[in-house]
């Protein structure tokens, strides 16, 4: 049984306690908690979620452009050596 069905059962249970004991309070306190918890999973979809997607997104960037900036420093690192080992090679001759 999945947490959500629990979760259905439990409240159809809370109410059905309620509703036969006649005590408002619970079913006011149920409400609270319910309404409570629909913001918390509104706040996690419409904030908190998009701002990490943002976030991901520019650490990514950032990573990419450090790969990008790697990739040409090897480069020129490389040619720099070819061309001393030309040099060394010529002066050898």
């Amino acid at each position: 049984m999945c947490r959500c069905a629990r979760i259905r059962i439990w409240l159809r249970g809370c109410l059905c306690r309620c509703f036969s004991r006649g005590k408002n309070r619970y079913i006011y306190r149920l409400a609270y908690a319910i309404k409570k918890a629909q913001k918390r999973a509104n706040a996690l979809k419409n904030i908190v979620i998009p701002g990490l997607d943002s976030e991901i997104f520019r650490i990514s960037d950032a990573l990419e452009e450090k790969e990008r900036e790697e990739f040409v420093r090897l480069k020129v690192v490389k040619g720099r050596n070819e061309r001393l080992k030309g040099e060394q090679n010529a002066q050898n001759d």
